[in-house]
């Protein structure tokens, strides 16, 4: 019987170092993990979420940079991403080439894109108008969260369709906490607009800006993990079993 050797110190410690380059490109071109720290996208997704997200979903890049190795892929109207705040970078600065993400990147948002390159888009109480299309929705009554600051927050829910994608949509109760309405405005070349699911809190592309194509990092998937960050009395926090593992619509 073969006798079983444990490695040593020194050998661990090679593996290790051997194995790092490869986790390391495994994370710029595969899966990410980001964490959901806002209530903007209620309810898709839900305050302490940790969304995976596919850094190769719109095209492969060269390992830790933003320099493209196949045709760049805009993505669709729809689609859950996560991308780096406009204006946030300089053209000419080297971390808008160089993509090595800090653990809790500041000017990363996730939001949803609902227009894409040359699409006029309007938000119309709260209810987005592609090409002069209202997009069609139903009220589901009334949903109740609790945001970043732990205080409790009345809306309505509402699904939206855009495209193939069914979703679910807040608005605020009041109208004193609805936002004004939006454009209609043209989206430029080589941008898209992104909106918040949470309508009316949501810094998104009514005040950011149209989002530049090259600044998308990544498409989510799925939630990976999930703990709710407020808790009230005793209470212990605790994963949000029911989310682990759920596919982003």
């Amino acid at each position: 019987m073969a006798e079983r050797r444990r490695l040593s110190p020194g050998c661990s410690f090679l593996l290790a170092v051997g194995m790092l380059p490869l986790m390391l490109t495994m994370r710029s071109v595969g899966l990410e993990s980001f964490l959901i720290p806002t209530g903007s996208m209620e309810p898709t997704l839900r305050i302490g979420d940790r969304v995976l997200a596919s850094k190769s979903a719109y095209g492969l890049h060269i390992p830790f940079t933003r320099i493209p190795l196949t045709t760049v892929s805009p993505p669709e109207r729809g689609d859950v991403v996560v991308f780096f705040k406009p204006g946030s970078r300089k053209k000419d600065d080297w971390t808008s080439i160089v993509d090595f993400t800090p653990v809790f990147p500041s000017n990363d948002y996730v939001k949803r894109v609902v227009a894409l390159p040359g699409d006029t888009v309007a938000v119309r109480g709260g209810h987005v108008v592609v090409n002069g299309k209202k997009r069609r929705t139903s009220d589901l009554g009334p949903y109740r969260y609790v945001d970043h600051r732990c205080a409790p927050m009345k809306t309505r829910r509402r699904s939206e369709t855009l495209g193939d994608r069914d979703y679910v949509v807040l608005h605020a109760s009041e109208e004193l906490r609805r936002m004004p309405d939006y454009g209609p405005k043209k989206v430029p070349k080589g941008k898209v607009f992104v909106l918040g699911d949470n309508r009316d809190r949501s810094q998104d592309s009514r005040d950011l800006g149209f989002v530049p194509i090259d600044h998308i990092k990544a498409k989510v998937s799925r939630v990976g993990l999930s703990m709710p960050t407020c808790v009230t009395g005793s209470d212990v926090p605790g994963l949000r079993w029911n989310r682990v593992g759920a596919a982003v619509e």
